[in-house]
């Protein structure tokens, strides 16, 4: 990023990954019927190498370039999952929106599970779900 009149500018490699990042989103989400607000973004980071990367800066990067393509506010962006995977040769980054009501859902079924587990194991007889 670089000053420019007191503004802040993205550099032109980070002006075309946000473009390309804003298609994409725009293509997919027409193709799938949009998406739901407020949402949750799970990000996968797979660099393209083993350097150091902040996923903070590449958070904000994607996240203005995902919000541009959906043409919606990032405060609609309920939480955010980051998590680095192994190298993949030319770096890549995959984005799964999520319901935050169906995220509600799947939470409370884990906690539902793992009560039944307890209880299935206190219970003789019981199989262990």
């Amino acid at each position: 990023m670089t000053l420019r009149d007191g503004r802040r500018v993205l550099k032109p490699v980070a002006q075309d990954y946000r473009h390309l990042v804003s298609l994409l989103t725009a293509n997919g989400v027409q193709r799938f019927g949009g998406v739901p607000c407020p949402f949750s973004l799970w990000v996968t980071v797979y660099p393209p190498d083993r350097r150091k990367r902040d996923l903070d800066n590449l958070l904000k990067v994607l996240q203005d370039a995902l919000t541009d393509g959906l043409r919606v506010d990032d405060t609609h962006i309920h939480s955010v999952a980051i998590r680095r995977a192994e190298p993949f040769p030319a770096g890549r980054v995959e984005v799964v929106f999520t319901d935050v009501s169906l995220e509600w859902f799947v939470q409370q079924s884990a906690v539902v599970s793992q009560r039944m587990a307890m209880y299935s194991t206190e219970v003789k007889g019981l199989p262990n779900p």
